[in-house]
């Protein structure tokens, strides 16, 4: 969170249930402008805008499930700055209204959850994820937070391929896993970039 508030990009590697989603959440609620949030589960996503609703904070998501009404309701939230989290599938960003509208919005943090579905190697590998650091670009969002709890993406980006080409440019490496010491040593001379290691205690 320290980085994103001063502006940088990070990846974030949390165990299952470690807090991901807390690293967005709160940046989410002192930043100008609105948060995306892409997620692959719809499911998830539903759960975490119920716990932001109870609290009083304005969160949305866009998805298949919702009629032309809702959908025009989150819309006007989105323009008149009363939304601060907009959660979506990947593939919204085939959308050129959703497009259309973003392009007018301040986005002040793109964060990608899953982020290991960017992997063409894995077996969760979703397309749509390589688009997104382009639609981030493109769509001028001010910092980028990718999260995932799968340890084998730090050896992609110990190779480059996800801070190059159609991937994430990071600033940042925070680990948060059992294994955050194998992590420095794959990431810290090779990639270049600042890599903190957070061990969790047991």
């Amino acid at each position: 969170m320290e980085a994103l508030l001063a502006g940088r990009s990070a990846l974030a590697v949390f165990p299952t249930g470690g807090g991901k989603s807390v690293c967005y959440q709160l940046p989410a609620l002192m930043l100008e402008g609105v948060t995306i949030v892409v997620s692959p589960l719809i499911a998830l996503m539903k759960d975490q805008i119920d716990f932001l609703r109870r609290r009083g904070i304005d969160a949305a998501r866009l998805d298949s499930s919702l009629d032309a009404a809702e959908r025009r309701e989150i819309g006007a939230r989105l323009r008149n700055g009363a939304l601060k989290l907009l959660y979506v599938a990947p593939e919204r960003f085939n959308n050129e209204r959703f497009l259309a509208q973003l392009a007018r919005t301040r986005i002040s943090l793109f964060a990608v959850d899953e982020a290991h579905c960017i992997s063409e190697w894995g077996h969760n590998f979703r397309p749509d994820y390589l688009k997104l650091a382009q639609r981030a670009r493109e769509l001028r969002a001010e910092r980028v937070l990718a999260l995932t709890a799968i340890v084998m993406l730090l050896v992609e980006l110990a190779q480059g391929a996800l801070v190059t080409g159609r991937a994430f440019d990071v600033d940042d490496v925070i680990l948060n896993t059992a294994g955050a010491l194998v992590g420095w040593l794959l990431l810290g001379r090779r990639l270049g970039r600042a890599v903190h290691a957070r061990q969790r205690k047991a």
